[in-house]
């Protein structure tokens, strides 16, 4: 069984990395249109939209992925 820290650290090591906690906060905060049209962005392999679009929502600018 992996430990949280052995998954937060392999979590934070894949190319296009969201992070846990922004996804977190985004799905506090936004609308279900919102939220389907991340996970439409994620699907469609346009992470770096998919960012952008996730500081947008939550109103905080997020490090680069």
């Amino acid at each position: 069984m992996i430990t949280l820290k052995e998954f937060l650290a392999l979590e934070a090591r894949y190319p296009g990395n969201i992070g846990m906690m922004e996804m977190a906060r985004f799905f506090q905060v936004a609308s279900a249109e919102e939220k389907t049209r991340l996970k439409k962005l994620i699907s469609d392999g346009r992470e770096e939209e998919a960012w952008k679009f996730m500081q947008r929502v939550t109103g905080k600018e997020l490090e680069d992925a």
